[in-house]
């Protein structure tokens, strides 16, 4: 783990705050943060307030541009209604306009956190179309298909080219893959692939919820019959009734906000915003 004085201290406010297991602070803050990404600000001696930017990448048509996540905004339950976390998100913004990124989006712990944001400058909501899909109504899987369970990056490459189809989105490294594949495996799910011939067809993220549910957190696929493959799997691994899959935003089907971005220079527009697909964010 990377040394930092405030290591500590971050770790435990972001239990505090998120109450989320050991396991995935172990996992953000040794896979994911960098001392020169987390912005904090300090009070009486004492950690007050943090927040952390995850660089990516953007595929936007033909272009591919530098994007910023922002996660783990928090502050100690003392320090709250002083300002903090408002000079540190604008902090935030300065900073990632001075490294060249095009875009910022966050995902808003809470409903309310929708309008605090958008204060802010984060004014472009991020569509998902929310699906439900009973396992009742999944056609039986097709012979020719195997699905197997992913245990490392190996497969990266074949999930690279599913993820460049998709017209906006942000993309995953191989680290970011076999981080994800990590979050999901420490939820009790898996990343399962489907092989047609031996060869990769399709990815399905998963991990089970309460009451019978399977939470699909992305799927990608070559075909409807390695989709259906995948989701009947993820079904049957964990006696599912039911599968919540997160779909990208799609013209004349309902959606609903489930992030929110702001752009940092004008090489996005508010149309490219629209269409973005965001996911398996470790949200």
């Amino acid at each position: 783990m990377i040394r930092d004085p405030r290591l500590p201290a971050m770790m435990r406010l972001w239990q505090d705050t998120f109450g989320d297991s050991d396991a995935f602070v172990r996992l953000f803050f040794t896979r994911v943060y960098r001392p020169q990404n987390a912005l904090t600000l300090s009070r009486d001696g004492h950690l007050a307030a943090m927040l952390h930017i995850v660089p990516y990448r953007l595929r936007v048509g033909r272009r591919t541009l530098p994007a910023a996540y922002i996660c783990g905004v928090s502050t100690r339950p003392e320090a709250r209604g002083q300002g903090l976390m408002t000079a540190l998100m604008r902090r935030a913004l300065r900073t990632m306009r001075r490294r060249g990124f095009a875009l910022t989006t966050l995902i808003p712990a809470e409903p309310w956190l929708f309008d605090v944001y958008a204060r802010l400058g984060y004014v472009h909501p991020i569509p998902a179309r929310d699906e439900r899909i009973s396992t009742d109504g999944l056609p039986l899987t097709p012979t020719p298909i195997r699905v197997a369970p992913c245990t490392d990056a190996r497969f990266y490459a074949a999930f690279d080219r599913l993820q460049h189809r998709r017209p906006c989105a942000i993309l995953h490294t191989a680290r970011d893959f076999d981080t994800i594949r990590l979050d999901c495996e420490s939820d009790g799910g898996r990343v399962l692939v489907a092989l047609a011939d031996g060869r990769p067809a399709g990815f399905l993220f998963e991990a089970p919820e309460a009451g019978g549910v399977v939470r699909v957190k992305e799927l990608l696929a070559d075909s409807a019959d390695a989709e259906t493959a995948l989701l009947r799997a993820a079904a049957t691994r964990h006696g599912a009734t039911q599968l919540r899959i997160r779909r990208p935003p799609q013209p004349g089907c309902p959606s609903q906000p489930y992030g929110l971005a702001a752009r940092l220079d004008d090489r996005l527009s508010a149309a490219d915003i629209d269409r973005l697909h965001m996911a398996l964010m470790l949200d």
